[in-house]
């Protein structure tokens, strides 16, 4: 069972002589019933699966990599995030399989079009063993060193619309260690309104699977100014294991 610190609300938070209003727009840690569904037409072929692990409390997704161009999700209800504002994404990510090349992970995208233009928060793949955040208009952030199977990683990444810049850190989730941490530096995703754990599939090597997990996933928006990291973030929701 997973114990939970909770505050709700809208929190001011203070950052020079103004002030902003955090809301909190998606809050899912999986502890019931997530209504994920499987974007689109798509079909899982044998060995797939998009399914809520309500004994664990997580989601877990397990894609086999295919010949032809194949969005592959389960995607989140959709929200009303305020992205012409500074927004914040939290979550965690933990890669159980990797046989091939095909990338996995989390995309912020619209729900009329997954596969399409949206902010990623990926596993390369098994030649390069590193987590990617990218806005898919040419600007990527990539951890330096490799990340290991079956081990829990926290994504915050923090946008300031004002500026068009991204603090990102990722760390493991269990000793904090960090794998990256940039701040200020720049980035342009497109609005958001859900979130999708899997990935467009096409062929590099193998036919091999990819298989994750996802938990405590967070998205704020910051009405008003843009305050910097080192500014208070204020509490929406804090969970633990």
């Amino acid at each position: 069972m997973k114990q939970k610190v909770l505050c709700l609300g809208i929190i001011l938070i203070l950052a020079g002589p103004a002030s902003a209003a955090w809301l909190e727009f998606y809050n899912e840690d999986f502890s019931n019933e997530p209504y994920f569904e499987i974007c689109g037409e798509y079909t899982p072929v044998e060995g797939e699966y998009f399914r809520w692990n309500e004994v664990d409390e997580y989601y877990e997704v397990r894609i086999q990599d295919t010949q032809e161009f194949t969005p592959k999700y389960a995607c989140s209800p959709t929200f009303d995030v305020a992205t012409q504002d500074s927004f914040r994404v939290r979550l965690d990510i933990k890669v159980v399989e990797h046989q091939t090349g095909l990338p996995i992970g989390v995309r912020c995208v619209t729900a009329e079009v997954p596969e399409g233009n949206g902010m990623t928060m990926v596993y390369e793949g098994a030649h390069n063993q590193q987590f990617d955040v990218a806005d898919w208009h040419g600007i990527e952030y990539g951890t330096p060193t490799t990340i290991q199977l079956g081990v829990w990683y926290h994504f915050d990444m923090f946008y300031r619309m004002g500026t068009a810049t991204v603090d990102i850190s990722i760390t493991d989730r269990e000793s904090g260690v960090s794998y990256l941490e940039i701040a200020a530096e720049p980035f342009n995703p497109d609005a958001f309104d859900t979130i999708a754990i899997g990935y467009n599939t096409l062929i590099l090597e193998t036919s091999g699977f990819a298989q994750i997990h996802v938990d405590n996933i967070i998205v704020d928006s910051c009405v008003g100014i843009t305050p910097n990291k080192s500014s208070t973030w204020g509490v929406v929701k804090s969970l633990y294991k």
